[in-house]
């Protein structure tokens, strides 16, 4: 199930949001239209994703450089290091975020 974390129009293209959601913080993040959700912080120190920059689909961790794939949530140069994403749905003016349906890495 589905829960809304956002108005579409609080997340502008090419910029996220972090969101609580139970005990998660997810960052949203709108690339291009598309929306992509995946945990707030980098798990090599704890960077906070939301300042990394976004560069053809992968988030620039802000303190150490790596980056994640923001639909898998795989870091390619340290995959023990990817980060948990979740699905994604747009309904009604609002971004809805599925917790149970998260993938593992």
């Amino acid at each position: 199930m589905h829960r809304a974390v956002a108005r579409i129009g609080d997340i502008p293209e090419g910029s996220g949001k972090v969101v609580q959601v139970d005990q998660r913080k997810i960052l949203v993040l709108n690339i291009d239209g598309d929306f992509h959700a995946l945990d707030s912080f980098c798990t090599h120190r704890g960077a906070p994703l939301v300042k990394g920059e976004i560069i053809e689909g992968q988030l620039l961790c802000p303190w150490h450089g790596n980056t994640f794939d923001v639909i898998k949530g795989i870091c390619p140069v340290a995959p023990e290091e990817s980060v948990r994403t979740y699905p994604v749905a747009l309904r009604e003016g609002q971004v809805w975020v599925a917790i149970e349906d998260a993938e593992s890495h």
